[in-house]
């Protein structure tokens, strides 16, 4: 089955990394309870030297769904994105997203 990775490359505003962080922990919670694994990875080189990757994992197309489903109906998930996007001065700035899924070799 192959894997499907979402991934946000947000990048932290000055003097903001740690509450971009506590932004990311709580995310972090919220998107497991709804079925998504979640990597969060520097990035040291290339062209989104700077950000940080927020790679959210599900098992196949069909897990992704289901995960996508709960998420959209997660009331504290809602609660944050708009806490998130109401913000006057951000903790980072949406840089990039991808959707991946995986090659069986």
């Amino acid at each position: 089955m192959p894997v499907v990775s979402q991934v946000a490359f947000l990048r932290p505003r000055p003097g903001k990394l740690d509450a971009f962080m506590a932004d990311v922990a709580r995310a972090r919670k919220i998107i497991a309870s709804c079925g998504g694994k979640v990597r969060v990875w520097n990035q040291l080189v290339g062209a989104e030297t700077g950000t940080t990757a927020v790679v959210i994992e599900t098992a196949d197309w069909e897990a992704y769904g289901k995960y996508n489903d709960k998420l959209e109906n997660n009331r504290e998930w809602q609660a944050l994105l708009k806490e998130i996007n109401s913000a006057k001065d951000p903790n980072a700035e949406l840089y990039r997203t991808l959707l991946h899924v995986e090659i069986a070799t």
